[in-house]
């Protein structure tokens, strides 16, 4: 930069004006004094005044060539001082030329800054907008306090009734664990009681096929006797769809029987049983209610029949056989 090296050439200059005009000054003054030294020599006579203004005179050479001497040191240290003023200026000026390169992204960083600067008056602007709504909300919220207090009341009482009932709890489950030492020692009697148990259910279960092999036997044997032969476990559900039903002869003074076997589930045992109970026409059936229907038929435990299905149908049957339309399974 010029204006460094215009400081460092007016310190210079400035102090070669000081030692010159010193040097100047000094010079005419003790030019001065050795003339009136001489001129005091010549003219008057040795005495005490003249001694004394000698001395005078001496000392006051003696004081110039000291200050001359001053100078002179002052001199060389101005022009030591100069240089090392030159050499600084110098370094200065290449720290500077080191320096602009970056005067650019101080540029960038000026513009970088200002943008920032206005994304944080924004900012600010929105946190002041956020707070102010966040007040407005906490106004709204302040008339929910008393209800949380009377919240936190309740949940003060219910934590109590739940430790009490902790309490109890416990002393409960002690009860029973004491109740259940007591009856540790009938584990064993329960144990021979469910062997015992199982024991009977097998006899149970045994004594109830044979019980079923004699029904079925039963069963065949009264079919036997109608001049049907059947056979098998599921006679019950046997349904003859292609030949006539072979019933008695309805006794005197009873009308006509309708086919009850051609109802689903039905078969000759159970059209039998609803005979004998007096039911002979769909008609009947129809008006009969599923619980008389199955006390009537009295099927056993392991049987699974559905009276109401065979009511909907014998009400299906009787329209038929009013309208002259029935026919037959089997029959086209």
């Amino acid at each position: 930069m010029d204006w460094l090296w215009w400081i460092a050439l007016g310190a210079l200059i400035g102090g070669l004006v000081a030692w010159v005009i010193n040097w100047w000054y000094w010079r005419r003054r003790m030019a001065t004094l050795q003339a009136d030294l001489e001129t005091a020599r010549t003219d008057q006579p040795p005495s005490n005044e003249f001694r004394i203004e000698r001395d005078r005179l001496s000392a006051d050479v003696r004081t110039a060539q000291a200050e001359r001497s001053r100078l002179d040191a002052d001199l060389r240290a101005c022009g030591e001082r100069s240089d090392q003023l030159n050499q600084h200026v110098k370094a200065l000026q290449q720290r500077v030329d080191e320096l602009e390169p970056l005067q650019a992204q101080v540029g960038g960083l000026r513009s970088e800054n200002a943008r920032l600067q206005a994304e944080s008056t924004r900012m600010q602007e929105e946190n002041a907008r956020n707070v102010e709504a966040l007040q407005q909300r906490v106004g709204e919220l302040e008339p929910l306090q008393a209800q949380v207090g009377g919240l936190r009341s309740e949940n003060a009482r219910l934590q109590a009734e739940s430790t009490r009932m902790q309490d109890e709890t416990t002393r409960n489950v002690e009860a029973l664990q004491q109740r259940v030492g007591e009856l540790e020692p009938l584990q064993g009697q329960i144990f021979g009681l469910r062997s015992e148990n199982a024991r009977l259910r097998a006899e149970s279960t045994r004594m109830q096929d044979e019980t079923t092999g004699l029904r079925d036997e039963l069963d065949a044997a009264r079919a036997a006797a109608r001049g049907v032969s059947l056979s098998g476990a599921g006679m019950d559900s046997l349904t003859l769809r292609n030949v006539e039903t072979v019933a008695p002869a309805p006794d005197e003074g009873i009308g006509r029987r309708d086919p009850l076997i051609d109802i689903n589930e039905i078969g000759l045992v159970y059209e039998q049983r609803l005979f004998d109970a007096g039911v002979f026409t769909f008609e009947q059936l129809a008006g009969m209610a599923p619980e008389d229907v199955r006390s009537i038929i009295s099927p056993e435990s392991w049987q699974n029949i559905s009276p109401e299905d065979w009511v909907a149908e014998a009400k299906l049957f009787a329209e038929q056989v009013r309208a002259g339309t029935y026919r037959r399974r089997g029959q086209s």
